[in-house]
């Protein structure tokens, strides 16, 4: 798979690291960012590739990203489409990470 990071996720973000990625059992480090895309002050949608071959849609909040506050990211949505992936309007760049 093109395009494997260690901390993919929070390198590719540059924002700060996301810890885990809930009920997928993968690291940050296992995933490849393939887009992402500011939809509000605070949320970010994007998706993924795991080292095993699954996309996913997720969405990234940040929180306390006020002035002199401590920041994090949390995963507030999480969906496999590695069977429909193809119909997305990333598409492209879903196949070129497969590369």
């Amino acid at each position: 798979m093109a395009g494997q990071q260690t901390g993919a996720v929070a390198a590719v973000v540059g924002k700060p690291p996301v810890q885990s990625v809930p009920a997928s059992g993968l690291a940050p480090a296992d995933m490849v960012l393939v887009h992402l895309l500011q939809c509000g002050a605070d949320i970010e949608s994007g998706v993924l590739l795991s080292d095993g071959g699954r996309v996913y849609d997720v969405d990234l909040r940040h929180n306390g990203m006020r002035a002199g506050t401590e920041s994090a990211v949390r995963v507030e949505r999480w969906l496999d489409i590695t069977d429909c992936w193809q119909t997305t309007p990333f598409s492209s760049q879903i196949a070129d990470a497969f590369i």
